[in-house]
């Protein structure tokens, strides 16, 4: 462990934390602009099947996430616990890279798809050992516990929007580049962060830990399950943050959605839409989530939830009309994006909260929160594999241009949009222990 009495400076915690941007940062752009683009340069055919199947791989990996935690509890190094698997993560996604932009230079889909696959096992690892960190400091605090979580909390919220703000600004200012540039960004964006974080996270040596007993398989399976029977609430929590994540995955789909639907041909402008809009989204929504945070202490947590599923639904049904009133598409888009905004700053901003008010009794809290990421993850993978499979099912066109239907943008705004927010809203109804 590590840390130090009387409290951790706030400028130790703003390194220890800024993993969080970067790794923000590498999963907006490569769900927003990379893996859309690289799935119609590879498959052009039928790129939304390919841009499932991307985003299936990489929100598998979160799988790796409570195993890497658990396995770096009891790590034992002279450079503690958690920062040899950031450095060694940081060097193997940095290979992952590499053969990534090899792989979209010379067009080979199976080296892309192994490489992403390689990349995504890597990131997730630094992340699920980075976690681990301000646990580690907190545990040895006195006297300022509280007051510290509140400024890691805020910190990584702060750390996710900024996040999403670096991502498009990357899309916005490479719009007229190749995608292989994006590559070399995210190289050099994970070596300093890691290198950050790593610097800042002054560990002790922990070869002198006596908590290094050998993991069973049975402790390791135990960590990906909730019993539902003992612990309702945190399973309701979860299961409503799997739905919400759904329907946050069709930004994955937008990028089509501005071709086919807003009609925007030319791809560097596409690709500016698409950035200028989610800045805005990200805008409203870190301005309005400190304000919603401290109300939601007076209407309470389900309130604020309920709040922000109802702005994601007029999102949605914003997106479905925006195509059906041409004089008025783009006003609708743009108030579309602000609506999302203030739903994600809503939702954002009790997410953690609701979180740690209904951790289980049968795991820690690192290990809870661990698989609490990992549902919101599923849900944010498995939204775009039904995604890619409503277009491709609504697509009758014959045309070789790869365009699709309105039918299609209908069905997945409506389905993973409006519906899966209104099963958020009823799944945050059951959650007794909270008002």
């Amino acid at each position: 462990s590590s840390g130090k009495k009387g409290g951790t400076p706030f400028t130790k915690w703003l390194g220890i934390t800024a993993y969080q941007m970067f790794y923000v940062c590498l999963n907006t752009g490569m769900g927003v602009i990379v893996l859309p683009l690289e799935a119609a340069r590879f498959h052009q055919e039928n790129p939304s099947i390919w841009v499932g199947v991307y985003m299936g791989v990489s929100g598998s990996t979160q799988l790796i996430c409570p195993v890497i935690g658990k396995i770096s509890d009891q790590h034992r190094s002279s450079w503690g616990r958690r920062r040899p698997f950031i450095m060694s993560g940081t060097l193997l996604a940095v290979l992952g890279l590499f053969a990534m932009w090899a792989a979209s230079k010379q067009l080979l889909p199976l080296v892309f798809l192994v490489a992403l696959l390689f990349l995504q096992l890597a990131v997730n690892g630094i992340y699920a050992a980075q976690c681990g960190l301000p646990a580690d400091f907190l545990s040895l605090e006195t006297g300022s516990e509280g007051s510290e979580k509140s400024v890691v909390s805020g910190l990584v919220a702060m750390y996710t929007f900024l996040g999403s703000l670096l991502a498009m600004a990357i899309i916005i200012l490479t719009s007229a580049a190749p995608i292989q540039v994006h590559y070399g960004i995210y190289t050099a964006a994970i070596s300093v962060v890691s290198g950050v974080v790593c610097c800042c996270a002054t560990e002790t040596s922990s070869l002198s830990s006596t908590n290094s007993a050998g993991l069973t398989f049975a402790e390791l399976r135990k960590s990906f399950f909730i019993d539902a029977s003992k612990d309702a609430d945190f399973f309701w929590v979860c299961a409503g943050r799997m739905c919400y994540y759904m329907s946050t995955s069709i930004a994955t789909f937008m990028y089509y959605y501005f071709r086919d639907m807003l009609h925007v041909e030319d791809e560097a402008r596409r690709k500016t839409v698409i950035g200028i809009l989610a800045i805005l989204m990200q805008c409203v929504g870190m301005i309005t989530s400190i304000p919603l945070g401290r109300l939601s202490n007076r209407l309470g947590r389900k309130p604020m939830i309920y709040i922000s599923c109802m702005f994601m639904v007029c999102t949605f049904l914003l997106y479905v009309l925006a195509p059906l009133v041409p004089n008025f598409a783009w006003p609708a888009v743009i108030a579309a994006a602000v609506f999302y905004g203030i739903g994600s700053g809503a939702y954002l901003s009790v997410d953690y909260a609701l979180a740690l008010d209904c951790l289980p009794e049968g795991k820690t809290s690192a290990e809870a929160l661990g698989l609490w990421g990992v549902v919101g993850f599923f849900g944010s993978t498995l939204g775009p594999v039904l995604g890619g499979y409503l277009l491709s099912w609504t697509n009758k066109s014959t045309e070789e241009d790869g365009s699709y239907p309105f039918v299609g943008y209908a069905a997945i705004m409506l389905f993973l949009g409006c519906f899966m927010n209104l099963l958020v809203i009823v799944m945050t109804h059951k959650i007794q222990s909270v008002r």
